[in-house]
């Protein structure tokens, strides 16, 4: 029998997962997820992410995360023009210079599996 207290997390997402990361060793974690998966914004298909997709400079607490998991990063293109899916149809511009932003090979959703594979999956409850 544990001595640890129970802890329940709600939410399977990025903060729930990594919180669950750091706390699995004082408390006994349920994670409850009402989705029929972990993730919650985060979401890749076929290795495009359709939630959010870019970590910028600032974020320095991501970029640590993802350098604590050994995710591998690449830099986002941000030469030539852009294409833009207006009522009025396909319009192509260049966009104004920005700051130089990363992506993470394979998809946001690698930082989600990551933080999973930390934890045991019997803890987590989706579709709850």
């Amino acid at each position: 029998m544990s001595d640890k207290q129970d802890l329940i997390i709600i939410g399977a997402g990025l903060s729930g997962l990594y919180a669950a990361t750091l706390l699995q060793d004082i408390y006994n974690i349920t994670i409850l997820e009402a989705r029929g998966r972990t993730g919650g914004r985060i979401l890749t298909k076929q290795g495009h992410d359709l939630g959010p997709s870019w970590i910028w400079p600032h974020q320095k607490n991501i970029l640590s995360l993802v350098k604590e998991l050994n995710l591998e990063t690449f830099s986002q293109h941000i030469n030539g023009d852009a294409l833009y899916d207006a009522p009025s149809g396909v319009q192509r511009f260049t966009p104004a210079p920005s700051a130089p932003s990363v992506r993470l090979r394979g998809g946001l959703e690698k930082l989600i599996d990551a933080l999973v594979s930390k934890l045991t999956t019997e803890i987590i409850h989706i579709n709850e």
